[in-house]
């Protein structure tokens, strides 16, 4: 009953186009079955948080990677968020920064940072048998220099929001009327 009345209200105040690519997103959630969520308490990933766990309820798991290079601030914001919200979660222990490709700190560091997330969160997926990790890249990423969507490409981790062609613009309405 509850989930019906969130989405009539969702229906009210979206458009039509963006409600099109709500249901795409929710589409792929399904098609994955399980997943595990890299989240940063940003709205992006948050977004896609938020949409995964309420599509796939305890198959779904927020997984935030924890290392000095995250403020203690944002975690707490990030753990705050997915508490309020219902969703649970996992702080995974990354360590990008012994690696001395993140350390040099070149112009790519992303790329050494996500690789290292990413690979930390595959580790979880096949050992426990999840499905699918999944990103809040999306598609106002994609013009922009982004060495970490490489990283995650490469170690075969989904973007519901990109593939379902969601702007940034769109993630903040969607979080907004979620």
């Amino acid at each position: 009953m509850q989930a019906t009345i969130a989405r009539e209200e969702e229906q009210a105040s979206l458009t039509p186009a963006l409600l099109a690519k709500l249901a795409q997103m929710r589409a792929i959630m399904h098609e994955c079955e399980s997943v595990l969520v890299a989240y940063s308490g940003g709205v992006d990933s948050a977004l896609v948080m938020a949409v995964a766990h309420r599509e796939l309820g305890d198959k779904a798991l927020a997984c935030i990677g924890i290392s000095p290079s995250y403020p203690v601030r944002e975690m707490r914001d990030a753990v705050k968020l997915a508490e309020e919200l219902g969703v649970p979660y996992r702080l995974v222990n990354t360590e990008e920064y012994l690696d001395p490709n993140y350390a040099a700190n070149p112009n790519n560091r992303c790329y050494f940072c996500k690789s290292e997330l990413h690979n930390q969160l595959k580790g979880i997926l096949v050992a426990e048998g999840w499905g699918v990790v999944l990103d809040g890249n999306n598609a106002s990423d994609v013009g922009d220099y982004r060495p970490g969507m490489q990283a995650a490409r490469e170690r075969g981790v989904r973007s519901p929001l990109l593939e379902a062609n969601i702007s940034k613009a769109e993630v903040r309405a969607l979080a907004h009327h979620l």
